[in-house]
């Protein structure tokens, strides 16, 4: 008779890498999929409502491409490294932008 095993599966750290960056790289197939057929959409168009649309996809799977990009460098390759001293340079400047980002929005809303 099988047993289940109760509580959560352990894996070995080099198992979850494995599984990270196999997953990361079907992620970027996809995105590189909706480039493609936005870009497709984008070329039998003319309708600039239409256009705008694809175009923000595409953009959009562009940059989440990067970041998985990114993030596999960074496993692979080098580790991100951002000390306290780098961060403190631009702390001041995120926190502003940050707090004034929704004032901004309900600017740009009320016009």
């Amino acid at each position: 008779m099988a047993t289940i095993a109760k509580g959560p599966v352990k894996t070995k750290p080099a198992d979850n890498l494995e599984e990270l960056k196999t997953t990361l790289r079907r992620w970027q197939e996809i995105e590189q999929e909706s480039i493609a057929q936005t870009s497709a959409i984008i070329g039998k168009t003319h309708n600039p409502l239409i256009q705008l649309v694809m175009e923000i996809i595409r953009q959009d799977s562009a940059m989440h491409k990067r970041v998985q990009q990114a993030i596999l460098d960074s496993v692979e390759k080098q580790a991100f490294s951002l000390t306290p001293e780098e961060l403190g340079e631009v702390w001041d400047l995120i926190v502003t932008s940050a707090r004034s980002a929704p004032r901004r929005v309900l600017a740009a809303i009320s016009k």
